[in-house]
């Protein structure tokens, strides 16, 4: 139920701010009626209103605050980081370990050969990239289970 609520309430806060980008900048537009009077506004023609871009730098200082650099997101991210980069290790030496062939057209040069196991991880979701680091390393990544 709370995981709920919270859902309806980010969805509505993204509908509040996207509507405000629409009136504001099908306001902002009045006037404009081509490709050259676009090029030689002397504003800002879509956008936030001003009233939004305000409480929008007030959320967004808050969720920096409050949720991307609290220790514990801090500490998840480095546990994460551990992971990734464990997978790409581990890859990196035996690119047989790599699923659905993509070790078959592994490029033997650099960055090339890098760039494509990297294309490779980036490519897995969370519960995928956590299966993988619990095949390899015989335990799941401790901290990281319940993503």
């Amino acid at each position: 139920p709370q995981d709920r609520q919270l859902r309806e309430l980010v969805r509505g806060q993204i509908g509040v701010m996207v509507n405000d980008v629409l009136e504001h900048t099908r306001a902002s537009l009045t006037g404009i009626e081509n490709e050259a009077d676009v090029r030689n506004a002397d504003r800002t023609l879509a956008g936030f209103s001003p009233e939004m871009a305000g409480q929008e730098r007030a959320l967004k200082a808050f969720m920096y605050d409050k949720l991307y650099y609290h220790p514990e997101q801090v500490e998840t991210a480095e546990k994460a980081r551990q992971v990734i980069a464990s997978l790409f290790e581990a890859y990196a030496h035996d690119p047989q370990l790599m699923a659905n062939g993509w070790a078959r057209d592994l490029p033997t040069d650099e960055p090339a050969r890098s760039r494509r196991i990297a294309d490779f991880i980036a490519g897995m979701t969370d519960r995928f990239a956590i299966n993988q680091y619990a095949k390899l390393h015989g335990e799941t990544p401790k901290g990281l289970s319940n993503v």
